[in-house]
């Protein structure tokens, strides 16, 4: 059976897991982005930019197509970079961007789940309240009436 037919008869039964999702959120989409691009400004100071080149040389080394690794968000940002046809901060930008827009389709996918409580991390003072908020709804959920 191939995975699409699997997919399709998965969805004509109802599904045996009854799920409590909690998605963190922003309100403020200019917080959100914000901390998304510290995000990449941490990762790229972690060694993204050497794993991305490694990855990237060794990918260029082999006779296989390109496996599914080199499409994640980053390494393919960054390829220009290393072909010589972006500089360096032009492709972190595109990283950035490329980052932001798989947040967006993962916020939207999120909306579509009826079993999905949303917390807005910028209406929390703090990492303890949003915890307890979370805990919260978890703790409704068990108890069989969902917040």
């Amino acid at each position: 059976m191939t995975m699409s037919e699997q997919v399709r008869l998965s969805r004509t039964q109802p599904s045996p897991y009854d799920a409590c999702v909690i998605v963190l959120d922003c309100r403020d989409r200019a917080f959100l982005y914000d901390r998304i691009n510290r995000r990449v400004d941490a990762m790229m100071e972690a060694g993204l930019l050497e794993e991305a080149g490694t990855a990237l040389a060794y990918n260029s080394n082999t006779e296989s197509s390109a496996p599914t690794a080199m499409q994640a968000i980053g390494y393919k940002e960054l390829a220009p970079y290393f072909e010589g046809v972006l500089p360096l901060q032009q492709a972190v930008d595109n990283l950035k961007q490329a980052t932001r827009r798989y947040a967006k389709r993962q916020l939207s996918w999120f909306r579509r789940r009826k079993d999905a409580h949303f917390l807005y991390i910028d209406e929390y003072s703090d990492a303890a309240c949003l915890t307890k908020k979370a805990s919260e709804i978890l703790g409704g959920y068990a108890h069989g009436h969902i917040c």
